[in-house]
Order: structure tokens, then sequence, then C-alpha cells
């Protein structure tokens, strides 16, 4: 700590006697100083001085005591002002941030990710082998009551809690069918990509994220279900609503699918330029003209077929890197929405002495000319990704139209 606030006197002014918020700002303040290289057009190194004055406007009359969470609405000012959507602040969640990079975290839950859209509650996603898949609900049922309750605001945070730690019932709609379930929680661990064979010989690969297990899992899936659908008519790789992970596992879903797969980030900053790139059944790191190897493939597929990519607006980070690898080099169909607009940079994670957890986006990512990739990947076509029209009529627009372009001849 001492190290951090030394060096943070290059960048900050004189500030107020030493407190928690006080620290926790300064640690933020230098990792943002001395690591940010996104697409924004602030300079950073004016932030902290900007803002140490609402800092201690915020500590006024608790000199060294002034606690962290006071340093925390501060912070976020700070970081707004950047407009970078790659860059965060999660107070008190390093522990996860942790688990999540390391691969380790799990999950008491249901198995369901939800959404709230105009006061009705949809499903999201389904968790592979939960209680929720088990029990066959599936994406954009609407869940109209928990525990014989209506679905309110006021007390939809504490049913839901409820549910996932101890059980209960959920009343299920879908294409104004009802069905009341019974579901019992349990620990998951983090989700892996899947695979559906459909009868027409298309296979669908759901990949949740690009963390999974560590990295190389999320990759090393891909190709091991590509393995087992033995050279579908098409694949449909599912990325609505993936948020993203780390770029080895996206640069490595890429090379199932092209020769020479590929993501390459400049140098703005100390962080260095990096390229991740598949050589030898491998992804690699390449930085400052150094090469090592990330993680081997176990059983390495080389797909020829035709592909369709789904993504949404909540489609983040790698999921567009692969997104767009695969669009601009011709290799698939892009469906669905505007993507969610972090396509540009890449991003590292810094765990703070309080165990909150700082995002910054590290660099700028670019085409093999140099040049640099807009924020947001565009689809091909544009399908809306409308949770409340499937819930209605069973149809999912976006998912029948790759199917389709699958099925012509």
């Amino acid at each position: 700590m001492k190290k951090v606030l030394a060096a943070l006197l290059i960048f900050v002014g004189s500030s107020a006697l030493a407190s928690p918020a006080q620290d926790v700002f300064d640690e933020v303040s230098y990792y943002l100083v001395m690591n940010y290289g996104g697409a924004s057009s602030i300079d950073v190194r004016t932030l902290p001085d900007k803002y140490q004055p609402q800092l201690e406007a915020a500590c006024m009359n608790m000199a060294n005591t002034c606690p962290t969470e006071k340093a925390f609405p501060v912070i976020n000012a700070m970081l707004r002002e950047i407009g970078d959507e790659h860059t965060g602040f999660y107070p008190n969640l390093g522990s996860q941030v942790s688990g999540l990079l390391a691969g380790t975290n799990t999950n008491q839950s249901v198995g369901m990710d939800i959404t709230v859209l105009e006061n009705q509650v949809f499903v999201r996603n389904v968790v592979v082998g939960s209680a929720a898949a088990q029990a066959g609900i599936k994406r954009a049922d609407r869940i109209s009551h928990i525990n014989f309750a209506p679905v309110q605001e006021k007390t939809f945070a504490a049913a839901w809690t409820k549910l996932n730690t101890q059980g209960g019932f959920v009343t299920v709609v879908r294409q104004g069918q009802v069905q009341r379930l019974r579901l019992l929680p349990s620990v998951l661990p983090v989700e892996l990509p899947s695979l559906e064979l459909r009868s027409d010989g298309i296979a669908v690969i759901k990949v949740p994220n690009f963390f999974g297990r560590g990295q190389g899992s999320i990759a090393n899936q891909v190709h091991t279900l590509l393995s087992q659908a033995k050279n579908p008519k098409g694949v449909i790789l599912e990325l609505r609503d993936n948020f993203g992970g780390f770029v080895a596992d996206c640069t490595g879903i890429a090379a199932a699918f092209l020769d020479n797969a590929i993501n390459r980030f400049t140098a703005r900053t100390a962080f260095g330029s990096a390229d991740y790139f598949a050589k030898n059944n491998q992804i690699w790191l390449r930085r400052a003209n150094t090469e090592s190897m990330v993680f081997n493939f176990n059983n390495p597929v080389k797909y020829q077929g035709r592909v369709v990519v789904l993504q949404n607006k909540n489609s983040a980070s790698c999921s567009e890197f692969l997104s767009s690898n695969l669009q601009e080099t011709g290799r698939a169909v892009v469906l669905g929405e505007t993507s969610a607009g972090v396509a540009n940079t890449s991003v590292g994670f810094f765990i703070l002495s309080d165990q909150s957890a700082l995002q910054l986006s590290l660099n700028i990512r670019v085409d093999a000319n140099g040049k640099r990739y807009p924020a947001s990947v565009q689809p091909n076509e544009l399908i809306a990704d409308d949770l409340k029209t499937i819930n209605n009529t069973g149809q999912d627009a976006m998912l029948e139209r790759a199917i389709e372009i699958l099925n012509a001849p």
C-alpha cells in the first residue's frame, strides 16, 4: 500500500489525511493512471485531482476514520466520466471476481438467469443440468408467481433469494399455458458450453460466457462438442447474453472455424500490445516480441461447414470479438441485435486492498492493418431478441432464421 501511495504522488496533489476511503480512492487512481488504455478521449491523468475535493467533501469531519463506502460514489462518478462501458468498479466483490477469473466460483441456485421487462419477469438463461432445466423451464418463460405469491417489485428480491437458497414453487407461463413447478436448489459449478443436436442435423452450441473453469475450458469444450456432433449440417453459435471472458478462449473457438484465428491489441500503456493467436493446436500470447503458450487443445477440430452466430444487445466483449472474427472473414452470418458496444478494447481486473475490484480497458483492439475495430458488431440481419413475443407465440425469430439459412440448399 505504501508503494501505491508513493507512486500516486506523481499524479495526485496533496490530499486529506489518510483514511480507508482515501486509500481505496488512491488505489483506483493509481491503477487508472498507470493502466488505462481504452478508447476514451478523456485524459485520465487529470481525474484524481478533479475528484479529490468530492472525496474530501464526502469525508468531511471524519479525518482519518472515513470509511471506504464514502469513496464508492466518488469513484463511480470518476469512472463514468471516462465514458467507457468496459471500465467499472465493483465494491466488495474482489473474491467473487477472483473466483470468476480462476473458474472456481460455485452458485447455489435453481439455475435460472432472469430479466425484468415492463414489470414482468422472464427467464433469460437456463443452466444445463440445473433444477430449472430438469423441470423443463425454457428461455423466455415468464415467472408469474413464486411460492404462490404474485411477482411484485417490492417483494421480488426477497422471494427470489429464498427460492434460490431454500427452494419452493414457481408458476411459469408459456404461450398462455400455466404450469406450477417445485424447484430445489443445488450447488452449481461454472456453466460450460452445451450442445443440442437437432433432428435436421444442425448443431446448436450455447456458449454462456468465456470464463468457464479457467483459461482454455470454454474453447476446449466447444471443440469437444463439435467433435461429438460429427460433422453437423450446420452450426449455430448461441452467444445471446454472453458477457465475455478470456480473449484466449474466444480466439480458441474461432480457431475451430478459421485457419488463422487472431485477436490483436495495440500498445497504449505500460501494459503493452498483445496478440492472441492459434498455432500448432495451441493458443499463444505474443507480447513485446515474446511468445508464450496459453493452453493446448485437448481435441482440436476444424469445422468446414456453414456457421450462424446469434447475438443480442447483451452480447459483450469476447463474444463480440468472436462474432467479428467470423463475420469479417465471411465464415459466418451474424443474426440478431447490435452488440453491447465493447468490441474495441480488452480489459484487466485489479483486486484492491479492501476487496473491491476494478475493471479497466487496457488497450485497443485492431485488425491486421492496425485499424481500430468499431465499438459494436452489426449483424448481417437485424432481428429483435423479443422475449415477450417468444413467450406469447413460441416463435424465436432469430433462431428460426438461423435454421432457415442452414437448411437452405
